[in-house]
């Protein structure tokens, strides 16, 4: 069994995890309360409504100096995730998706995220269950690239505040693709929280999921990729992603 505390993952625990599915322990106490210290600075903020920090009450990229009310930051959050599924092309293969999670869940360990330990518990709860995200592997959005990529996985562990819980993405489970995509988890009313409004930026946002998982797909998950070694390095270029609508000051100096 995988222990995760935001440091000690290996590129062999990331294989014996999404090829092998060597089940993966909850959060300890310790990792809890690393997380539960930023979550409650999250709560607090809102709540006093004086500070303004960026995505947390205020808008996202151009809408920066935006400031969110409180009772309109669930729904903001939700809306992140569902602007950034953009993804198109055939899915990633299931042990790169499962290595995406099993990431996710080790940054959100070192405790800096201010996402709830409850949601980023699911991450470990899908990969046990053996729920994975239907990922495109063609698209990119963001300066990392990771917020595509990262919403698909998003988008099946969490709701907006319908009635049914708005759209779910799609996800494997059993060798079967389920659209809406099946319960993240077993035990947890809701199955599908709602967001709070940092949980959406920690879950789409950063560069360990997107980056990491070339390397350990490189050099364990599948063949070297010693034919192909310019491919990564074009893909974080972006040009196919600014290639229908793109900002002619991105390629100025």
């Amino acid at each position: 069994m995988i222990h995760l505390t935001g440091e000690a993952l290996t590129i062999e625990d990331v294989v014996a995890v999404a090829r092998h599915r060597i089940p993966v322990a909850p959060y300890s106490s310790e990792v809890v309360a690393q997380m539960e210290v930023s979550q409650r600075w999250i709560a607090e903020t809102i709540a006093s409504d004086q500070a303004t920090v960026y995505g947390v009450n205020t808008g996202f990229g151009s809408l920066a100096r935006v400031r969110i009310k409180p009772d309109d930051a669930r729904r903001l959050s939700r809306n992140l995730i569902l602007t950034c599924l953009v993804g198109v092309g055939e899915p990633l293969p299931i042990e790169v998706a499962r290595a995406m999670l099993l990431l996710r869940a080790n940054m959100f360990a070192r405790g800096n995220s201010g996402i709830r330990p409850a949601v980023a518990s699911l991450l470990i709860e899908m990969l046990n269950r053996g729920v994975t995200p239907w990922v495109p592997s063609k698209g990119s959005l963001g300066a990392s690239g990771d917020l595509e990529p990262l919403a698909h996985i998003a988008v099946v562990m969490t709701r907006d505040e319908s009635t049914d819980g708005g759209h779910s993405g799609q996800a494997h489970l059993d060798g079967a693709l389920l659209s809406p995509a099946p319960r993240p988890a077993r035990s947890q009313p809701p199955a599908r929280p709602d967001c709070n409004s940092r949980e959406p930026a920690s879950a789409v946002g950063g560069q360990s999921a997107h980056r990491r998982r070339f390397g350990a797909r490189a050099g364990r998950l599948q063949p070297p990729l010693r034919a192909t070694g310019c491919w990564p390095g074009a893909r974080h270029r972006r040009v196919s992603a600014r290639a229908l609508r793109g900002g002619a000051q991105r390629f100025v100096r």
